[in-house]
């Protein structure tokens, strides 16, 4: 079974982000965690993650920070990077989603990211 960490400071977002993700993968196990916590929780034993969705604004570490540091420990996990602002220039993550449409940019990266389901 696939894991995806979402990352978002708000918990509202977070917690709507992941009802949209089951939608499209209902057999996924969704973790939540906002800033400098999912990079414990990336690290901590037994964690197998195959997709990070981070917002670009978390507190304690900034979504482009924590994809960078994944990217380079965990190569093999997929990340996407949303902002309700512009495109953080010279991130790391494969794809960037802009939050204001999510719905429909999000799907398309997920499922090109995780492979069609």
């Amino acid at each position: 079974m696939e894991m995806i960490l979402i990352v978002d400071d708000d918990h509202t977002s977070r917690n709507m982000l992941g009802v949209f993700i089951r939608k499209l993968h209902p057999d996924v196990v969704i973790v939540y965690a906002d800033g400098a916590e999912a990079w414990e929780i990336i690290n901590s034993p037994g964690s197998e993650f195959s997709l990070l969705i981070s917002d670009a604004q978390t507190s304690q570490m900034p979504g482009p920070e924590l994809v960078e540091k994944v990217r380079e420990k965990y190569p093999h996990v997929r990340t996407i990077l949303m902002s309700g602002e512009s495109e953080p220039e010279g991130h790391k993550a494969h794809s960037f989603s802009p939050k204001n449409s999510l719905t429909a940019h999000l799907a398309v990266e997920i499922r090109k990211l995780m492979g069609a389901k």
